[in-house]
């Protein structure tokens, strides 16, 4: 059922926690999460506004060129973006295939 007594349950989580730590199982993952998000946020923001830029740089040439040239730059930037999802993807794959073996290896 359980531990009822909430000392002791204070006292068991304390102990998986030191174990996981003394381990080194524990991975605090909110913190970790939000700073990747924030830092893939970052690098789109910043690719992202290299086609506004080169538009901005471009002018005085005609019009017609300017925006083809912007479109070609987003096109690209989002090209890129479809294959760094796609490298993540794999990535984030392979560290869950590696993270399944280790613990087929210490249940072995």
């Amino acid at each position: 059922m359980g531990i009822v007594d909430p000392y002791k349950a204070i006292m068991a989580r304390d102990k998986f926690v030191k174990m996981g730590k003394s381990e080194r199982a524990l991975v605090h993952r909110a913190p970790m999460q939000a700073a990747t998000q924030r830092a893939f946020g970052l690098v789109r923001q910043a690719v992202m506004v290299i086609p506004d830029r080169l538009a901005r740089d471009m002018a005085g040439f005609p019009s017609d060129r300017v925006a083809a040239w912007h479109r070609d730059a987003r096109g690209y930037c989002q090209e890129a973006f479809a294959d760094a999802a796609s490298a993540i993807r794999d990535m984030a794959e392979a560290v869950a295939g590696d993270i399944e073996a280790a613990g087929d290896d210490r249940a072995a």
